[in-house]
């Protein structure tokens, strides 16, 4: 999922920079994200798409705790949009910085880094909840 996600937002930034005009680029991804999404069966709800009721004051740092644990995807995924909601996306990009350097990740968790809060920066005034579901999904 994460070559899906980066090219994907590689040949976003190209149209949007008008450095592609061939739709095969365009018929690659859309591929692509339709056999993600066969293989990912059920797929999973987004945190905003689920009926939960927020459990008030969120802390950004205690996402680094949920990941310190297995099967905590949901959860983080759930306070990332939590936090969003009460407008906290500093705080959040800082902490999965930190959770990415941390982990001593490889050359595609720092695409994934960065692509997610180019998106979520692009998008934040114009489409909010486009916005928080892309730092959303790079948490998962």
């Amino acid at each position: 999922m994460h070559n899906t996600w980066t090219a994907a937002q590689a040949l976003a930034q190209a149209v949007a920079r008008r450095r592609c005009r061939s739709t095969r680029g365009l018929y690659h991804a859309a591929l692509r994200i339709y056999l993600d999404r066969l293989l990912n069966i059920p797929a999973a709800r987004l945190p905003d798409e689920r009926n939960t009721a927020a459990n008030g004051v969120v802390t950004p740092n205690h996402l680094l705790e949920l990941l310190d644990r297995e099967r905590q995807v949901a959860a983080a995924a759930s306070l990332v949009d939590e936090a969003l909601a009460q407008e906290q996306s500093a705080a959040i990009i800082r902490v999965l910085g930190s959770a990415v350097f941390r982990e001593d990740s490889e050359f595609h968790g720092y695409q994934t880094l960065e692509a997610g809060v180019r998106r979520f920066r692009a998008l934040a005034s114009t489409h909010p909840l486009a916005a928080r579901r892309s730092l959303v999904s790079i948490t998962r």
